[in-house]
């Protein structure tokens, strides 16, 4: 375990600047999640499909903590990643049920401190009114680890050189609703979600936060599998246990983009969006930021 002398020489802040992803999962701050997806075709169980999966990695890392060598030494490592998962659906109609379960299991040949076993539960379901009216909920919970070393802003990870990664749950909650009739020449989607992370050890609470997000989209239809999106969204990022006199990090987020989708199989789509993001801070400490983003 390094100082923490030398975990600030290292950089040991959560930078406030915010990332250009226009995903609504990454907005919101959990970059990994628990939907396992289906494999084969399942097993019938009843009304209900069983899908169960699992996969194995063994990868190499010539740098496993992402570390600048001239500050601390390369660390040259195996990791084992063992992930099963299992998926149930089932279908009423043309409504969908499904519930997931994921783990990973890591395993570090040269430091068991690494080691790690991270779990998350999904649950969604969606309902069809009609022709025109279509409803989604999704719940997750996951208790997941961060990866130590250097960090890694689009997983809003922070450096961290200490004896055990860091450690966090959070639940999330996304309902949508999509206005138009499949083969339309247009439809909106509106989506609502809220996420709640707390940290649970290494004296991390101060990073304790809640996200709420909304966002509209709206699709163009100009070819049988391609359309032009137009969005925008909003969240706002509130830190829960800062400590008292310290300056806050609660941002309000502002996002406009455009695109295209297309359906390159039956079962395969593809987008690209550029767009443009502005980040407000509640404290004058720091500075407001905007800036042009894409994403494919």
């Amino acid at each position: 375990m390094i100082s923490q002398s030398e975990y600030r020489r290292l950089g040991g802040r959560t930078s406030p600047a915010p990332a250009l992803g226009f995903g609504l999962v990454l907005a919101l701050g959990l970059a990994v999640g628990a939907k396992a997806d289906p494999v084969g075709v399942g097993v019938a169980a009843g009304p209900v499909r069983v899908y169960p999966a699992i996969e194995v990695e063994f990868i190499y890392h010539s740098n496993y903590l992402r570390t600048d060598a001239s500050l601390l030494p390369d660390t040259a490592t195996w990791e084992n990643v063992v992930a099963p998962s299992l998926r149930l659906s089932a279908l009423k109609g043309t409504d969908v049920y499904n519930l997931s379960y994921l783990a990973r299991i890591g395993t570090v040949s040269d430091n068991t401190d690494y080691n790690s076993v991270d779990q998350g539960v999904n649950a969604d379901a969606s309902w069809e009114f009609g022709s025109r009216h279509r409803l989604r909920a999704d719940y997750e919970y996951l208790n997941w680890t961060d990866r130590p070393g250097s960090g890694d802003p689009s997983l809003t990870t922070r450096p961290n050189f200490f004896r055990h990664p860091d450690r966090w749950e959070a639940n999330r909650v996304q309902l949508g609703y999509s206005f138009g009739s499949p083969g339309a020449k247009g439809r909106l989607d509106l989506t609502a979600a809220g996420a709640a992370r707390h940290y649970l050890n290494n004296n991390q609470e101060t990073r304790d936060n809640n996200r709420g997000l909304l966002d509209a989209t709206f699709f163009w239809r100009i070819q049988p599998r391609t359309s032009l999106l137009f969005g925008a969204n909003w969240q706002t990022i509130d830190y829960t246990n800062e400590l008292p006199g310290s300056v806050t990090l609660e941002s309000d987020e502002w996002r406009l983009y455009t695109g295209a989708t297309w359906d390159a199989t039956a079962k395969t789509t593809g987008s690209v969006r550029v767009g443009y993001l502005a980040k407000d801070f509640k404290a004058s400490d720091y500075q407001d930021y905007s800036s042009i983003g894409w994403e494919a």
